[in-house]
């Protein structure tokens, strides 16, 4: 049959049938479990949290702070904007907006661009794990006094990952909060 007059679907069983055929006749479709969430963890301080997927555009190297525009009377922790791909940014260093400590920049710093709500802005995390899967079934109630009184308000919920307590880090918590939303000193 001809790739080109064929169904895709039947293309597509043809591709998997000579996989299956290579790979020997024991091979099984993989399984995909709908019970999990994915995120990017970080730690602040002693604090282990999660940004969930939904809710990153993109993660960056840190190198993007060198085209920063400083943004005249902004609050310490809003380093100013940079653009990407044409479009302006806003840069928040989250530990200097948590703690009033700037980040500390490290191999394992980035820039996570979040997007919310038509609201898209870089954050500035010191220490990023990288992207980790959840079942859904962690989730468990707050666990709220684990965590910094500076992180508490921003915490969805928490889970216990392997004896790890993590706190799901609301990013729409954080756009609503007031003093997030006035970089103006």
């Amino acid at each position: 049959m001809h790739a080109s007059s064929a169904h895709p679907l039947l293309i597509l069983k043809e591709m998997d049938d000579a996989c299956r055929k290579i790979l020997g006749e024991n091979s099984k479709p993989a399984k995909f479990d709908k019970q999990i969430w994915s995120g990017i963890g970080f730690r602040i301080f002693k604090d282990e949290l999660v940004i969930q997927n939904i809710y990153i555009d993109e993660i960056l190297d840190t190198n993007i702070q060198n085209s920063l525009s400083s943004v005249p009377g902004a609050k310490p922790w809003f380093l100013g904007l940079t653009s990407l791909r044409g479009q302006p940014l806003s840069i928040i260093d989250l530990k200097q907006y948590l703690f009033n400590k700037p980040t500390t920049l490290m191999k394992s710093s980035r820039l996570v661009v979040v997007k919310s709500n038509n609201q898209i802005f870089g954050l500035l995390l010191e220490e990023v794990f990288g992207l980790s899967q959840f079942p859904v079934h962690l989730e468990e109630e707050k666990q709220i006094d684990y965590f910094s009184k500076e992180i508490k308000p921003f915490i969805d919920t928490t889970f216990n990952d392997n004896g790890v307590v993590r706190g799901n880090f609301s990013i729409p918590a954080l756009i609503k909060n007031k003093e997030f939303s006035n970089a103006a000193r």
